[in-house]
């Protein structure tokens, strides 16, 4: 909410009127097309314009009141980096092939969308002949935020594989950082000076690596080093190469009791990636006639998207299985959602060190059936033809 309030010309000419019958006894009565109602009129039209110009000085010093350019002049004034350029999106896919297949990183790609992928780490299938990986886009920008059931093709294919699908929707991906993203990266500058704590390790970070969004502390190893975990504002972890230079890069910065100032390494501090919390969707709902079934997917995929921004999630909160259940109850085209058939019916905690984070997405019909995308791109011969409760519990083992 703004400090200053932008005061209408009507209103401010009453206030001067007001205050100008108060204080004399020669005028009764302000007409229109009169003096004093000129004068009145050029005394709030000054106002106003005395109102906007602080207004606009506001914006140029608190970033809650400012959006735009207001915020690069902002982000230049307090030392904060500029803000940042395109950015990747990811997803996690659901691979389907025999028990023992393995999907190596950098030699197996996948495509959809228009969109290029890459696994994050090798995968290998396990005896349920299906399982989860996460991938990449190797270009950047909001075009990479492809639909769900876009990624269908792997090349090369591996021996044994049978199929490839993304549930969820790419997320991530980014033309240019919104004012959003801008402003709480702006607000959080001034911890570089918090030394000791996380937001300062944040701080650093980001002086070598843009694209941290924010650290967590995640206990000690079997070797008694201190874990910092990070995640990125796009959530796509960093490979191996990328995490060791941000350690190396930030080890200067530590605490004295996690830097060798002799030969400037880190000596008991190890940079990850953080975990998730995996949450796994599977409901029946019913639809209004001649509903668009793929965007009635990807609305409810958006919105529970939001529900989960990383960039607002409190840490020690639980995913409420009852929101979720809202959530697809308002969208738009949704007529019914069947309650106790909906997974998951119970809420989810996460560790304080850890991300919730939506890894399958299955809709059925109210009969149980899988209810196919309008380009044909679901097989139900890969889902049961009924929900589960074991199969959905393995998954999310």
């Amino acid at each position: 909410m703004a400090i200053t309030r932008i005061t209408s010309i009507r209103e401010l000419k009453q206030l001067f009127i007001e205050a100008l019958l108060n204080k004399t006894s020669k005028v009764t009565k302000v007409s229109d097309e009169s003096v004093l109602n000129g004068v009145a009129y050029g005394t709030a039209k000054i106002g106003q314009k005395t109102l906007k110009e602080i207004a606009l000085m506001e914006s140029h010093l608190f970033p809650d009141e400012a959006f735009g350019n207001h915020l690069d002049i902002i982000a230049q004034r307090t030392g904060v980096g500029n803000r940042l350029g395109q950015a990747q999106s990811t997803t996690y896919i659901k691979l389907i092939a025999d028990p023992g297949t393995t999907y190596v990183a950098l030699t197996n790609f996948f495509f959809g969308g228009g969109v290029d992928f890459e696994l994050t780490e090798d995968v290998v299938v396990g005896s349920l002949g299906f399982t989860y990986a996460k991938v990449r886009s190797q270009s950047s920008g909001s075009r990479t935020n492809v639909a769900p059931l876009t990624i269908t093709t792997v090349s090369p294919s591996p021996s044994g594989h049978v199929g490839v699908l993304n549930e969820y929707q790419c997320t991530g991906g980014r033309d240019i950082e919104s004012d959003e993203f801008f402003r709480i990266r702006i607000k959080n500058g001034a911890n570089i000076a918090a030394r000791g704590t996380l937001e300062y390790i944040t701080q650093v970070m980001l002086n070598y690596n843009p694209n941290i969004l924010r650290t967590y502390t995640n206990g000690v190893n079997d070797q008694g080093q201190h874990l910092i975990a990070v995640t990125t504002q796009n959530g796509i972890d960093l490979t191996a190469d990328e995490l060791t230079q941000l350690l190396a890069d930030i080890t200067p910065f530590l605490g004295i009791g996690m830097y060798n100032g002799i030969n400037n390494t880190s000596v008991n501090a190890l940079v990850v990636n953080v975990e998730s919390t995996f949450i796994d969707v599977d409901f029946r709902l019913e639809l209004v006639q001649n509903a668009d079934i793929d965007q009635v997917r990807i609305d409810i995929q958006t919105a529970l998207s939001k529900y989960i921004d990383p960039r607002f999630w409190k840490q020690g909160d639980r995913v409420e299985w009852d929101d979720m259940l809202q959530i697809v109850k308002e969208t738009k085209q949704v007529k019914n959602v069947s309650d106790p058939f909906f997974l998951p019916r119970a809420d989810i905690p996460v560790d304080p060190a850890r991300l919730p984070r939506i890894r399958s997405f299955v809709m059925r019909n109210l009969d149980g059936a899988i209810i196919a995308d309008s380009s044909g791109v679901i097989s139900p011969v890969f889902y049961p033809a009924t929900i589960d409760d074991d199969f959905i519990t393995t998954i999310a083992g």
